[in-house]
């Protein structure tokens, strides 16, 4: 029988927090406890570090007298590598087998999806991706008859901007493993163009792309037809841990209840009910359900009493209390009000506030300082590009462009600040795959090429190959950091691969791609478009709500929007005065609730909200009553504040 005892804990703590640190009575119930049970943590709990402790215990005690491992779940990959990161050298023993760490995605796609695309199809899916089942549909359905009624739909329905999005809807029914069409008003099978798109989506499939719905649905018929499936996981797995389960949607939670059903699994559950800005149900309720027994962490160490106390009422779940961390001196939440001259001053009135505060200069505090709204594309009405017009969208981590000059231009952008030998590696091997489509099938294989593909196929087929283009990347990077324009680089790798390499045979049936110079319009979106600069040593960052869900900032600024006919403040006004939710709350007004909670939960020091002086000035008394710090963006920008 395990035992976590006083000096497991101790040990965790030295590995763990700073010197002198302890953890508080709910975190080690947490750590201690090794039964199934949900956990309700508010924001900056520690949670990520009581799990890290439960986690680098049980290491230490495998393996387990009864067998098993541990499975370690969550929602991103930047969760699991802050997971591995933090444990350095003692992830090893947690990252291999019997354990497994990775996202749900991942771990639904290695034990359900994939074997059961095998014992389908007879092979591996080469790509598990939404968007490229998606692109690669279109281009198919673009060559079938099928594509003028696509047009036509695409034309006369307004929720569609593209045949992109009509195809999106469609899904694989997990009883069949059928295409249903129905949500393209396709219900007859025998129709010609129900037939033509079917098979255009059959044709998709054969080549190994597939969407992540498809992968679920692969899944759950994977499940029906192995029903023993839940007892060779529990023989697997002594500890399930799920972490950031607000964000679950309902067709995971079903998996995982299925897959981890059985009795001797410890499945223990960690989320905040408060922050499901990502996953909810139509009616604006959270997917996931909490069951008994819950413990709960109440206290947060982010942020100081100041600021627990204006965020507590902005809640939806009140079951659990709010603290602050008494060690932390926040200053109480700020209103800058604006006018219609000066909205587009409220982040830069922001930064002066900062300054004012001695926060920019403040040598134990990180200088992170964010403006985040919910609504990030343009608008007639209040948005983040209403503030700040220049912001764009960040770019995906794998874009895909039509030559390779976009990919050198797209990097640059994205490394204004720091550079990335990973990250340029990554964008230099989806240039690659461009110019790789233009290699003929005896080089490159039938199958959809990927990065990772194409890297293992060069590894197998062209080492020597491989070597060269590995040392040519980072002297590409090199010149790069150096200083070196894009067009200098991108002529480097035109005279490299027109010359070296597997590649050189190819240059002249793939020069469009490679020699072609006109940069993509959508790769150079400078990072610094999202960035005030203010002083030397002070940078406001902006982005969306979403964006920095999960972050630690020293001071946050949530930039009023307009969502579905109401401004932030107008549904949020009663709870910024204290007079608490009225029932029955409404969908509009749950998410608005959580996305305010997520924004105000960001910052250790310091929050502000920025809102129009008429739908402000005649509560300015209640707010002030409440702890609110009013001030105009007019008076910080002219020094009057």
């Amino acid at each position: 029988m395990i035992n976590i005892s006083d000096s497991d804990i101790a040990y965790a703590e030295g590995m763990l927090l700073p010197p002198g640190c302890i953890f508080d009575d709910e975190r080690r119930t947490f750590i201690r406890e090794l039964s199934s049970c949900d956990v309700l943590a508010c924001p900056g709990s520690g949670k990520t570090t009581a799990l890290l402790a439960k986690l680098l215990i049980l290491s230490k005690k495998m393996p387990f007298s009864g067998g098993g491992g541990i499975c370690v779940l969550t929602h991103t990959n930047v969760a699991i590598d802050e997971i591995k990161k933090r444990l350095g050298i003692d992830a090893r023993t947690l990252i291999n087998y019997p354990n497994f760490f990775g996202t749900i995605q991942s771990f639904v796609d290695r034990f359900l999806t994939i074997p059961k695309f095998i014992e389908e199809y007879g092979g591996r899916p080469c790509v598990i991706d939404t968007d490229r089942w998606v692109n690669s549909l279109s281009r198919e359905c673009g060559k079938s008859s099928a594509s003028p009624w696509i047009s036509i739909q695409v034309k006369n329905n307004p929720t569609c901007n593209s045949s992109n999005d009509l195809l999106r809807k469609i899904i694989l029914d997990p009883n069949t493993l059928d295409f249903d069409l129905s949500n393209i008003r396709l219900k007859d099978p025998n129709t010609q163009t129900h037939k033509a798109i079917t098979a255009c989506c059959k044709k998709v499939l054969s080549k190994g792309i597939i969407s992540f719905e498809q992968a679920f649905a692969l899944a759950e018929k994977y499940l029906n037809d192995h029903p023993t499936l839940s007892r060779l996981i529990a023989s697997r797995y002594r500890f399930v841990l799920i972490d950031e389960m607000q964000d679950t949607d309902s067709r995971q939670i079903e998996v995982l209840d299925a897959l981890f059903s059985e009795p001797s699994l410890v499945i223990q559950r960690v989320g905040d009910p408060n922050q499901a800005i990502f996953s909810v149900s139509k009616d604006g309720d959270m997917e996931w359900v909490p069951r008994e027994p819950r413990l709960n962490f109440s206290t947060s160490m982010r942020f100081g009493e100041a600021l627990a106390a204006a965020i507590d009422p902005i809640r939806i779940d009140t079951k659990i209390t709010l603290a602050g961390n008494s060690k932390i001196k926040s200053h109480p939440p700020y209103m800058l009000t604006y006018d219609d001259s000066c909205m587009g001053g409220a982040i830069e009135a922001f930064g002066v506030l900062i300054q004012r505060l001695g926060l920019d200069s403040d040598p134990t505090t990180p200088r992170i300082f964010k403006a985040v709204g919910w609504i990030g594309q343009e608008k007639d009405t209040p948005c983040i590009p209403k503030y700040w017009p220049l912001y764009r969208s960040k770019l995906k981590l794998t874009p895909r462009f039509p030559n390779f000059i976009s990919y050198v231009a797209a990097y640059n952008a994205l490394a204004s600040c720091a550079h990335s030998p990973s990250t340029f590696k990554s964008y230099m091997m989806e240039g690659l795959v461009g110019f790789a489509k233009w290699l003929p099938d005896e080089v490159v294989g039938r199958l959809p090429l990927t990065a990772r593909r194409l890297e293992r196929l060069l590894e197998k087929d062209y080492p020597e190959d491989l070597c060269l283009i590995r040392k040519k990347i980072t002297a590409w990077l090199n010149q790069l950091v150096a200083g070196d324009e894009v067009a200098a680089v991108h002529a480097d790798i035109v005279d490299f691969f027109s010359t070296s390499t597997v590649f050189a045979t190819y240059a002249v049936a793939a020069s469009k791609f490679l020699v072609d110079e006109n940069i993509d319009s959508t790769c150079v979106q400078d990072e610094a478009c999202n960035r005030m600069c203010c002083s030397e040593q002070l940078n406001v960052e902006i982005g969306t709500v979403h964006s920095v869900k999960g972050e630690t900032h020293t001071g946050t600024l949530f930039l009023e929007s307009k969502y579905q006919k109401k401004h932030d403040s107008e549904y949020l006004m009663p709870l910024l005065k204290g007079e608490g939710l009225k029932k029955p709350i409404g969908v509009h007004l749950k998410s608005c609730i959580k996305i305010a909670h997520v924004a105000m939960s960001r910052p250790t020091h310091l929050f502000a909200m920025a809102c129009h002086i008429n739908r402000i000035a005649e509560h300015a008394n209640d707010l002030k009553q409440r702890g609110w710090e009013l001030v105009s963006v007019k008076s910080l920008l002219e020094g009057d504040a």
